[in-house]
């Protein structure tokens, strides 16, 4: 459980080290916080046709679905959980647009 969410870390943390790094545009003075905007999109979504951008969308959408809920008393658990499912269903919302 552990190791597939550091996977799963490690590989949005890649994501976002190449957004920014290959990215034409840099951060938006409207949103200073976000890494990618919406004028990105088109972009990223050709990458993600061609490996490795095609196994970080497959793994995005896989994640985005997670029903595991650890124990009650695993709280670092569920915050792991909760931290898959979020960026999963964030780069999912970039890359899966029409589901």
């Amino acid at each position: 459980m552990y190791a597939a969410a550091k996977n799963s870390s490690t590989l949005l943390a890649v994501v976002i080290f190449l957004t920014i790094i290959l990215s034409p545009t840099t951060l938006q003075a409207a949103h200073p916080f976000l890494i990618v905007t919406e004028a990105n999109f088109p972009d990223l979504q050709a990458r993600a046709s061609s490996a490795p951008w095609s196994t970080m969308k497959s793994q995005a959408i896989s994640s985005a679905g997670i029903t595991y809920y650890p124990d009650d008393d695993d709280f670092k658990g569920k915050v792991i959980n909760l931290s898959n499912i979020v960026s999963g269903c964030a780069l999912a919302y970039i890359l899966d647009t029409p589901n």
